[in-house]
């Protein structure tokens, strides 16, 4: 059985609401438009009948945007919704640019006429459907966090604007000055391309993985930086998909800690990144002993070392005996652990060995710092 997400359940109720509303108004407007004689109210008409187009674009969208990662989609499909976003922007643009077009070549082909009335309600009906439309679909996409939802909501608030814009045109002709007509169908252009282009814009920033907010981004360090375990981070870097954020960032923790300790510390500023913000979809998070912006990339050879220690060791009274070796990589510097398990020799001669050892592997200049143990045991 199909699962759907709250995301495209409550994206979907608020779109058909709207739809139907839309194709209402649409005709409503057209056929007052055309009877009383009103080129802004056709105009309205229009951009409400392209409010249908983009109702479809936004359900698309968000079906096909909750679409699960997959092997050639790790990332999900979230950028469908900046897509379909995009499209709305797009065409918004069209529209009023269309409608520009259509009301110049009206006026340089036929006289000015003065809408009758019946325009009037037309218009004031659209302005208070749309306003509301405008609020209640605002408000599901912000509850949602769907930036195509609230791109739609954005819509059916320039539609209520064009609207209004189309009232002002219809009563100023009412007045005795038939010019504001279609002066305001061409208000109702601007309007319509302004709110194009601004939703295109934010589109097309997610698309080209623009990063989280200055806001949000404060509220990400403050988390980071709180974490029990962190010394300090660098290289934070977000990208906005689909109304979510994923991050990657840096995190310095105490460099002689064990790797599964680091791994907890990183593992834990994920979870609360991902738990305390809403936004935040994603989290990789890379444990450094220091800050290594600037590290020196080591030549490693594990092999050729413990061999070199192997031959100091078996030089002296500690022959055969078992260590473990752990390097550290500190800024310019090597350092050397090495744990030797007490063997049955006196301890004078134990600690001599010891020396002796030590001695010689800074004599190599093998490391720049050695510290050896001894477990008992």
């Amino acid at each position: 059985m199909e699962t759907i997400s709250l995301k495209e359940s409550v994206g979907k109720k608020v779109t058909y609401l709207g739809m139907g509303c839309n194709l209402f108004l649409a005709l409503l407007k057209l056929i007052l438009g055309i009877i009383s004689r009103s080129s802004a109210l056709i105009a309205d008409a229009i951009h409400s009948f392209s409010d249908l187009v983009t109702d479809f674009v936004c359900i698309w969208s968000l079906k096909h945007a909750e679409e699960p990662e997959d092997e050639e989609h790790p990332y999900g499909h979230g950028r469908i919704e900046s897509f379909g976003t995009a499209i709305i922007g797009v065409l918004l643009v069209v529209v009023g640019v269309g409608i520009i077009i259509s009301v110049v070549e009206h006026l340089l082909s036929s006289p000015l006429e003065v809408p009758t009335p019946l325009a009037i309600v037309g218009a004031l009906i659209s302005i208070f459907v749309k306003e509301g439309l405008f609020q209640y679909t605002k408000k599901e996409g912000l509850r949602i966090n769907s930036k195509i939802v609230i791109a739609n909501a954005w819509h059916h608030r320039t539609d209520s604007i064009s609207s209004v814009a189309a009232l002002v045109g219809i009563v100023g002709a009412q007045l005795g000055y038939p010019f504001l007509d279609p002066i305001a169908a061409l208000v109702v252009s601007a309007i319509i391309i302004k709110a194009g282009s601004d939703i295109t814009y934010e589109a097309y920033n997610d698309l080209i993985d623009t990063s989280a907010s200055e806001e949000m981004k404060k509220k990400i360090i403050d988390i980071i930086v709180k974490t029990d375990g962190v010394r300090a981070f660098h290289d934070l870097r977000s990208r906005i998909i689909g109304g979510k954020i994923w991050l990657e960032v840096h995190v310095v923790v105490q460099p002689r800690i064990s790797i599964t300790e680091g791994h907890t510390i990183s593992e834990l500023v994920k979870s609360r990144l991902i738990k305390e913000l809403d936004e935040v979809y994603d989290v990789i998070v890379h444990a450094d002993a220091e800050d290594d912006r600037e590290a020196i990339i080591y030549d490693f050879k594990r092999k050729k070392t413990d061999s070199e220690i192997r031959e100091i060791v078996d030089n002296t009274p500690l022959k055969g005996s078992s260590f473990k070796s752990t390097i550290h990589y500190l800024a310019e510097n090597q350092e050397l652990e090495l744990k030797f398990q007490s063997p049955s020799l006196p301890k004078a001669e134990q600690f001599s060995a010891l020396k002796t050892i030590k001695e010689e592997i800074e004599k190599r200049k093998l490391f720049y710092k050695v510290d050896i143990f001894l477990e008992i045991g």
